[in-house]
């Protein structure tokens, strides 16, 4: 048997403003077997998963430097 698939999460490379991306979600909308396409918009936490992301690996690099020379 095999596995279904109900759906995708598409992540973009970059923040696009909302006005500039309804050519691309019209563009998914009009594909076979789309039932909905909604944007997810970006807020505060985004900002915060951002920035802890980048001091998780600034000390990686930091640690991996001091060790390693």
């Amino acid at each position: 048997m095999t596995d279904r698939v109900k759906g995708f999460i598409v992540t973009l490379d970059t923040d696009i403003r909302i006005d500039e991306v309804e050519t691309l979600m019209q563009a998914i909308r009009c594909m076979r077997r789309v039932a909905n396409v909604e944007p997810s918009i970006v807020d505060s936490s985004d900002w915060i998963n951002q920035q802890r992301v980048r001091g998780e690996i600034r000390d990686k690099m930091y640690t991996f430097i001091k060790e390693n020379l």
